[in-house]
């Protein structure tokens, strides 16, 4: 009993140190500097989409011609999904020979490219391993250079499992480019395959040489690769038709 007059003394100190209106002061102060961080890390963001934007060729309806081996007829009424589509220049290209396509990207939020698209195509920021779309909503779906590149690990079976969830029976996905030396791509083909087994899925490797990505040409370092590759690279594009048991994929993705 004898301690509580003390405790009491050492909480009116504090509180006629700080009075109310100083407390709320600095509230309202720290609120408006997370606010500014958030701010300048989104606009960061924003202008990092942009210059790589920029840098980067536009890739359009030729190139994915080539690097999934269809036709314009092939995908004239079809509905595809283009995850990771960047500029959105394949589904200006594609919706002009009679597709429709929905192009996503988490950079859709912030970035100008974002901002153009929205109002003339549809599109959609999100990610590909947790897609917002309905069990086959589309006929096919493209994951260029998202997958395997951007989304590594198991995110990376997700993703493709996500893929082939949204696409119809009997549609079919294209991911890819598999990269590096024939060795690294080989291999990197044949862990998605094994991971693959036993659920019906059916696959188709497309080899493709292609023009060294603009991207990579500014400073020392991407001229030294460039040197190391030359003007050309080979890359590998991988089909997998959604003939499988979705499922059964659920299954072994959750045991990982």
């Amino acid at each position: 009993m004898a301690g509580k007059p003390l405790v009491q003394k050492r909480k009116n100190r504090r509180a006629s140190r700080y009075d109310r209106e100083e407390i709320e002061r600095r509230k309202k102060f720290k609120k408006m500097e997370i606010a500014e961080q958030k701010r300048r890390k989104a606009r960061h963001r924003e202008r990092r989409g942009e210059r790589f934007y920029d840098k980067t060729t536009f890739v359009g309806l030729d190139f994915y011609k080539k690097f999934f081996s269809f036709s314009d007829e092939e995908i004239a009424g079809k509905k595809i999904l283009d995850a990771g589509a960047g500029t959105g220049q394949f589904a200006v290209d594609a919706e002009g020979v009679g597709a429709r396509v929905v192009s996503l990207s988490p950079a859709y939020k912030s970035t100008r490219y974002g901002k153009m698209l929205r109002g003339k195509y549809a599109t959609t920021a999100g990610i590909v391993e947790k897609l917002p779309y309905r069990n086959e909503s589309f006929d096919i779906a493209f994951a260029r250079r998202l997958i395997p590149t951007l989304v590594k690990g198991i995110d990376r079976y997700r993703g493709i499992k996500e893929l082939l969830r949204v696409v119809k029976k009997g549609g079919w996905i294209g991911i890819g480019p598999f990269v590096g030396p024939r060795s690294v791509q080989d291999y990197r083909i044949l862990r998605i395959k094994d991971f693959f087994r036993n659920t019906g899925f059916r696959f188709t490797v497309n080899n493709v040489v292609v023009p060294t990505p603009t991207y990579m040409e500014g400073g020392s370092r991407g001229k030294e690769e460039i040197d190391r590759r030359g003007k050309k690279q080979r890359q590998t594009y991988l089909i997998i038709q959604n003939t499988g048991n979705i499922a059964r994929l659920e299954e072994k993705i959750a045991e990982l």
